[in-house]
């Protein structure tokens, strides 16, 4: 089904919370999945609370394509729209929350409740990379200056273009373990396409 995320609003297999602030855009193509920290508690139900900020009476002039806990992952922005998570790559990117803080300590992002929040949120990267044809490989801001395709994070997107001073996920969050988890999810679902169960 994921093939179709490129034609329907959301994977049915994810919980939708709509956000209030995207511009439509119905793009066709996708160059980048961009990582952030939610600055939110490491606890159960924090992507569903982010998600539901994102879609409130109050919600913020910000909204993501998802959110990500150790339990859950929130759809909150159909894929070929343009949600507002980082400025200079929204046009091109895809938005991807998680549960912690900028600030976490290595260890932190490798406690149990992060161990599972990256594993979750591997499989859904690697899910866009598959959908949208992007390389599984990680950009800094001179890649991304020079319009590369990949993943990245808000970080590098901050200091590329310069519309914001956000440096999440932070200095300590572990990129190459999580890349390493992203190539082993998108080999998974690239078997599963071969066999005919992934369209």
């Amino acid at each position: 089904m994921m093939g179709d995320m490129r034609t329907l609003p959301y994977d049915p297999k994810y919980p939708v919370i709509s956000a209030r602030h995207f511009t439509p855009a119905n793009r066709t193509a996708i160059d980048l999945a961009v990582l952030h920290s939610m600055e939110a508690p490491e606890k159960p139900g924090t992507a569903r609370a982010v998600a539901s900020w994102f879609a409130g009476q109050t919600a913020p002039q910000a909204s993501a394509h998802y959110c990500v806990d150790n339990l859950e992952t929130i759809a909150c922005v159909p894929e070929p729209q343009v949600a507002w998570h980082a400025p200079g790559a929204n046009g091109r990117g895809v938005g991807i929350e998680l549960a912690g803080y900028a600030a976490q300590s290595g260890s932190d992002w490798r406690d149990p409740y992060s161990t599972l929040l990256l594993a979750r949120a591997a499989v859904l990267v690697a899910e866009v990379c598959w959908r949208w044809e992007v390389p599984r490989v990680l950009l800094g801001p001179p890649q991304l200056l020079a319009s590369s395709r990949g993943i990245t994070t808000h970080r590098s997107v901050s200091e590329a273009w310069k519309k914001s001073t956000h440096t999440d996920p932070g200095a300590n969050f572990p990129l190459m373990d999580f890349l390493g988890l992203v190539e082993t999810a998108f080999e998974v679902i690239d078997r599963q396409a071969m066999q005919g169960l992934v369209k």
